[in-house]
């Protein structure tokens, strides 16, 4: 396990971590502070961490250890060999006590933290609890989504068959969704929904806060990042939000619950390809020829 390690200790900056290939000084193309672009008062925190906090604010808002992972993104051109790399905390998680190898995991609650490069100033952008309700007691599907419903409000749709409850925010605030999709044509962009009394789908518009998220429901997560030079950012998508898996049975099976910030992940990864495209067309390096 790593120990932590504060960057106030390192001597470097976020910004330091650019390679001699790309070694531009980085601007944050957002340092907004945490639950930015959402509505004002909106309570979404795992475990008192919230998104849009630093490595340093984490810490602080966490009651308990954290290890610490760094992550370094490194994307050469292959035609010219020029090439783009940055470096930073990627992941924080929760210490694990000693346990022999191959026993369960007995840890009531794990977080996991993932954050966003230096472009969005390092903050969090994904919070993951998990949670696995003690041995003597057993918590039921409905019994964990009015929990998540006591602290987050009411949920924006909830997958009643999958007990998947939403909320989701969009520009405007929170958004309601009238109809939950239970399958995704992701050829033709369509939802498909269940009709009453029948054993198939009517088709129509995916809501576009699930389509174009990071919440593992309908969309094949981009999270890490990988650069993409065709990479489509939704417009239209949502600020961000948060889901919970309930389980499927009144049992002490692990329950999930997974915020995202949208937002940041989006001028995160845009910010990236920017990046990533002005350092292949940077001069070729002076590099050794191989021998043929």
């Amino acid at each position: 396990m790593r120990s932590l390690r504060r960057l106030a200790l390192c001597g470097f900056s976020l910004v330091a971590f650019a390679s001699a290939a790309s070694a531009e000084t980085i601007v944050p193309v957002n340092d907004d502070p945490p639950m930015a672009g959402f509505p004002e008062g909106t309570v979404l925190d795992v475990l008192g961490v919230k998104l849009g906090m630093t490595p340093d604010e984490v810490r602080a808002a966490y009651d308990g250890e954290l290890n610490e992972e760094r992550r370094k993104i490194r994307e050469v051109n292959p035609d010219t060999g020029a090439s783009f790399e940055i470096e930073y905390i990627y992941e924080m998680s929760t210490v694990l006590p000693p346990r022999p190898f191959g026993a369960p995991i007995t840890a009531e609650n794990v977080l996991v933290v993932t954050f966003g490069s230096p472009f969005v100033s390092n903050r969090a952008v994904k919070l993951v609890n998990t949670y696995r309700p003690p041995s003597d007691t057993p918590i039921s599907p409905k019994g964990f989504i009015d929990l998540m419903e006591r602290k987050y409000g009411p949920a924006s749709g909830i997958f009643v068959d999958q007990n998947r409850p939403v909320w989701v925010f969009g520009s405007d605030g929170r958004v309601a969704i009238d109809a939950m999709p239970q399958v995704y044509d992701r050829t033709n962009d369509r939802a498909g929904y269940e009709m009453p009394n029948r054993h198939d789908y009517t088709f129509g518009p995916m809501p576009t806060c699930l389509r174009a998220s990071e919440f593992e429901l309908f969309k094949k997560t981009s999270l890490p990042y990988k650069f993409d030079p065709a990479r489509k950012l939704e417009k239209d998508g949502c600020v961000g939000g948060i889901v919970g898996y309930a389980g499927g049975e009144a049992d002490t099976s692990e329950r999930r619950v997974i915020a995202i910030d949208q937002r940041r992940v989006d001028l995160d990864f845009a910010a990236l390809d920017a990046a990533v495209k002005a350092a292949y067309s940077a001069d070729r390096p002076s590099v050794m020829e191989p021998k043929l």
